[in-house]
């Protein structure tokens, strides 16, 4: 399986034409990235769970639910054991401050844009939370391989003291024994 096959934006939107126009947009942009949606926060939650994306890209206005708890929800519970976590960017027809606030400051989406914008925002906003993603996944590779390097040095500095101890040890009593017949000689 290619790297591209495997990366996964999901968009949570209850608007159909929003869902067909950035559909249109990523797979002319991303060909080989798998596209999923949902209309409803619940819905939105439940692929975020079970498909694990890359990018969620969410409405603040999901008809009587908030694209906000999504992510509200997301941030909650992001201490679980996540393959890895998903980036979020905020979409919303509805300038709000404060849940612009919230989105960025509290639960640090990658973007907060406001609707109609131009399919070069979402694109490039797009594009930058892959390049953070792939950033991240590349610093705990490092980190991993850091960390393993370290322990194999220890392992390595414990096996040279335990051999030298033996070589000691084994060396000890071939040195006793000539004194022995050498006075008894």
């Amino acid at each position: 399986k290619g790297l591209m096959s495997e990366k996964k934006i999901l968009i949570v939107d209850d608007d159909i034409e929003v869902l067909k126009a950035l559909g249109k947009t990523f797979t002319t942009i991303l060909p080989g990235y798998l596209l999923l949606t949902a209309t409803s926060g619940n819905e939105g939650l439940n692929m975020v769970k079970s498909q694990n994306p890359d990018v969620v890209i969410v409405d603040v206005r999901l008809g009587n639910e908030s694209g906000m708890d999504l992510v509200k929800e997301f941030h909650t519970h992001s201490n679980q054991k996540w393959h890895k976590s998903p980036r979020f960017i905020v979409i919303t027809a509805y300038k709000n401050k404060q849940v612009m606030k919230e989105a960025l400051e509290t639960y640090r989406v990658d973007r907060f844009l406001i609707k109609p914008f131009v399919s070069c925002e979402i694109e490039e906003a797009v594009l930058e939370s892959l390049e953070k993603l792939t950033k991240d996944v590349y610093e705990k590779s490092m980190y991993a391989i850091t960390f393993a390097r370290g322990h194999m040095k220890k392992l390595k500095e414990q096996a040279a003291a335990h051999i030298k101890e033996i070589r000691q040890r084994k060396q000890k009593p071939s040195e006793e024994e000539p004194r022995k017949e050498n006075g008894t000689s």
